[in-house]
């Protein structure tokens, strides 16, 4: 049996809402059309410490 799992980072578009409401709804139609069992979304802009 197949792991279908997809992820969606939003770090790219972190500050532009209506390109991530998109990038959501896309996101979720494909889970959806290839019955995917997980949809990963990273969110945020991060940061790491040194």
């Amino acid at each position: 049996m197949s792991t279908r799992r997809l992820t969606l980072d939003l770090h790219p578009i972190f500050n532009q809402g209506d390109k991530i409401d998109a990038a959501l709804e896309n996101a979720l139609a494909e889970a959806q059309r290839k019955k995917a069992r997980e949809l990963e979304i990273i969110c945020g802009i991060g940061k790491t410490s040194a």
